[in-house]
């Protein structure tokens, strides 16, 4: 990955200005992250993460509330097109995969979700890419233990140093999305990017029991990603953009299907 698609720093002033994050707060927390990371083991990580995207059907599951009826739906797909298929988990929804039985090839994280869970995948090989920003610092600090492995990456929404990288998006969901086409996966599937008024209980599974209503902060970064989610189709044509979230927010140039059209696609695709 030579070039690739980042945050720009138009999209970041505005995120900045819309939630009022001060930019020093974030270039702090990735120096923090920046001293923690193997860059050795890091080009390690690259390499096995290139492997697992490069040309195959990449699976993103959000944490939306649709996410425990979409992994009922989808897990004979899963089942039957395996071989074939990147699962990526966008943090909380980790939690809400290990208890369905989902594997798990690849977390985007910036710590909300389940740590333990986060862990757990990572020994058993899943990827993380770990992203720093300004409120987070304390996080990767308690995630020390794995900042030394061969399967950790850093990403950043400013500053880049040689061990964090603005690989593009500003939340975990989009962020997955801009990782999975920088990579240059084949066929990218949104599953739970439900967006709209409701948060799913996975977006910060170790405080919510249930969904809970949007906080009006919540609403505009869920606003923000769909416009950055909007733009990739154009940044990237010849790759496959397709949303299975049939009952969420349509999102501007990607197309909206269910899960037996899905099946199809990938029948299609053998």
């Amino acid at each position: 990955m030579v070039k690739y698609e980042k945050l720009t720093l138009d999209e970041y002033n505005e995120i900045c200005s819309l939630l009022n994050i001060d930019p020093q707060t974030d270039i702090a927390s990735v120096e923090f992250l920046h001293k923690k990371l193997n860059k050795r083991k890091m080009k390690t990580a690259y390499n096995k993460l290139e492997k697992k995207i490069s040309n195959r059907i990449i699976f993103i599951f959000g944490a939306g509330p649709s996410l425990n009826s979409s992994l009922i739906s989808i897990q004979q797909i899963v089942e039957r097109h395996r071989k074939k298929i990147t699962i990526i988990a966008v943090d909380g929804a980790t939690k809400a995969l290990q208890e369905n039985d989902f594997p798990i090839d690849i977390i985007v994280t910036d710590l909300d979700g389940s740590i333990s869970s986060i862990q757990e995948e990572n020994y058993k090989g899943a990827i993380v890419v770990i992203h720093a920003h300004g409120d987070n610092k304390d996080k990767i600090n308690q995630i020390t233990s794995i900042l030394d492995d061969n399967n950790i990456i850093g990403t950043s929404q400013s500053l880049e140093t040689s061990k964090v990288k603005n690989l593009g998006g500003f939340s975990d969901g989009d962020r997955a999305v801009y990782l999975s086409a920088n990579f240059m996966g084949k066929i990218i599937v949104l599953f739970a990017f439900d967006f709209g008024e409701i948060v799913g209980r996975y977006s910060k599974p170790e405080i919510f029991t249930e969904d809970t209503n949007a906080s009006k902060e919540k609403i505009i970064k869920f606003d923000f990603a769909k416009k950055l989610l909007a733009k990739i189709p154009l940044k990237f044509p010849e790759i496959k953009i397709l949303n299975c979230t049939p009952q969420g927010e349509e999102v501007t140039n990607i197309r909206q299907i269910d899960f037996q059209q899905l099946d199809e696609i990938l029948d299609e695709n053998r």
